[in-house]
């Protein structure tokens, strides 16, 4: 079941997120209010867990959540943030109850802690 809180991290994201490629570097940034796919995965579950990035990073490295690569379109890497059974994009900006494209490959936990630590986790 979609829950409250899902619904509110959805709003506020379609309300105060702003897509920007990262450029050359792909860099992982929790709870921003601008970035590019990743960033808005990781900020929905910031928004999810309190604004706590500790939180995030747990919810990451147990399993609880998931960002999973896709393309969303031919050739074009995309992701897209699981969270207990719902997926939601940047694209799309709602919670679905099945995955939005054909081709899912999540991120390993130890990529998951790889990119968030050569990213923008300390910003």
């Amino acid at each position: 079941m979609i829950t409250q809180d899902m619904k509110d991290a959805a709003a506020w994201m379609r309300l105060h997120f702003l897509y920007r490629a990262d450029g050359w570097a792909d860099k992982w940034v929790i709870g921003r209010r601008d970035g590019d796919c990743e960033d808005f995965a990781l900020t929905v579950l910031y928004r999810l867990h309190g604004n706590s990035k500790s939180r995030v990073v747990k919810a990451l490295l147990t399993g609880k959540a998931r960002i999973i690569r896709t393309e969303a379109r031919k050739g074009v890497g995309h992701a897209v943030l699981e969270w207990n059974g719902y997926y939601i994009d940047n694209i799309g900006k709602r919670w679905l109850e099945r995955f939005p494209y054909e081709m899912q490959r999540p991120y390993s936990r130890a990529m998951v802690a790889l990119k968030l630590s050569f990213g923008g986790l300390f910003e």
